[in-house]
């Protein structure tokens, strides 16, 4: 059985409510539940740069997918920066497959959730606990979605311990909040050591 948000309109201000939404849904009992990547119902303004943003997160749902309302929804159509991002990372998805099997398997035997919020890793630590804005994906991977227009940089809180950059492999210590860089097509993701 899985679950989705419903037909959310596709704004920032929701965009930011999914990712709490998401975490208190996995932690209600249900593992699997997703979002419409870049919204659903289009009322305002929509911009490329939201897609993209949405879609960069979305790759870190328990379930994975772009839907929505809007005429010509399909990546090609926000122009070829836009659909590079989303290439990347739909190929970032594929890269992750056995680790979210392995992750899926776990929901199976334990009942743990694929996506974590801080306090269910480290509940032991109140900064942790108060970054409701990022979570974990599985027990390895801190996830930071950019949930700003224009923003290119990010605060993260790193708990204790050694973390790696996902994608530069920089080793990090942890127990501290760092800002890191976000262009667009780049979502911070950390390896916990």
């Amino acid at each position: 059985t899985t679950l989705w948000s419903g037909d959310i309109e596709a704004s920032w201000e929701v965009f930011r409510d999914q990712v709490v939404i998401g975490q208190g849904v996995s932690l209600s009992g249900q593992p699997w539940w997703c979002t419409d990547a870049g919204g659903f119902m289009t009322y305002r303004p929509f911009t490329p740069e939201l897609y993209a943003r949405w879609f960069e997160w979305g790759v870190f749902n328990a379930l994975f997918r772009t839907h929505g309302t809007k005429p010509e929804n399909e990546a090609w159509t926000y122009g070829p920066a836009i659909e590079r991002i989303v290439a990347d990372h739909i190929a970032l998805r594929y890269r992750l497959m056995p680790y979210i099997y392995s992750l899926a398997r776990q929901v199976h035997l334990t009942g743990a959730p694929i996506m974590r919020p801080m306090l269910m890793a480290f509940p032991e630590d109140p900064k942790a606990v108060a970054a409701t804005d990022q979570f974990m994906f599985g027990p390895a991977l801190l996830v930071a979605p950019i949930l700003q227009e224009d923003a290119r940089t990010r605060e993260v809180y790193l708990p204790k311990g050694d973390w790696y950059d996902f994608r530069t492999g920089e080793k990090i210590k942890g127990g501290c909040t760092i800002t890191v860089g976000a262009p667009l097509g780049r979502i911070p993701l950390f390896a916990r050591a």
